[in-house]
């Protein structure tokens, strides 16, 4: 995924599936190529880069 599209689904009002490492995340922030994301199954939270984030509906990520 790239920058504008993660900034795209947090000013988004509809939910959108994001994955970091197959486990669905929620995009918390985004700082240039960082996001702080926090996991869905677990609720740990961290930053990583927005490029491993991945949008599985969608052909472009």
């Amino acid at each position: 995924m790239d920058t504008e599209s993660a900034l795209s689904i947090i000013e988004s009002r509809n939910e959108i599936e994001v994955l970091y490492q197959d486990s669905p995340v929620w995009i918390q922030s985004v700082n240039g190529d960082i996001a702080r994301i926090r996991d869905l199954k677990t609720g740990d939270e961290r930053e990583v880069l927005v490029r491993d984030l991945i949008r599985p509906d969608y052909k472009g990520h």
